[in-house]
């Protein structure tokens, strides 16, 4: 996945560890040099924490390895495939894309993120 991946976990772990000292969730609410993915205080604390960053790496690279298709079970001995169709792009459009807004915040709702 490259670099998207890699900021991705960069975020994980600056979050983690602004967490920790007491600042909030919300990206926004971060100091402002954290808020620039590409600000040098962000390169410094990618650096700086190496191994934080890596923990998120191997979760990213687990839940893919998971997700990448369902598992065989005693009913599909092949896997899933439930034959779902893809939304019709127009359709979603036209209603703001609400479905699949709502699809989103349902699969969030516990844990913030899918």
């Amino acid at each position: 996945m490259g670099l998207p991946l890699h900021r991705c976990e960069w975020f994980q772990a600056l979050q983690e560890h602004l967490l920790a000292h007491g600042e909030g969730l919300d990206w926004r609410s971060w100091p402002k040099a954290f808020q620039d993915a590409l600000s040098p205080e962000v390169e410094h604390f990618s650096k700086k924490n190496e191994q934080s960053i890596g923990f998120f790496s191997c979760l990213e690279w687990e839940a893919d390895r998971q997700l990448g298709e369902a598992p065989p079970d005693v009913y599909n001995p092949k896997g899933q495939n439930w034959g779902l169709a893809p939304y019709n792009p127009l359709s979603l459009h036209g209603q703001a894309y609400r479905p699949f807004i709502e699809l989103l915040r349902a699969n969030m709702r516990r844990a913030g993120a899918v």
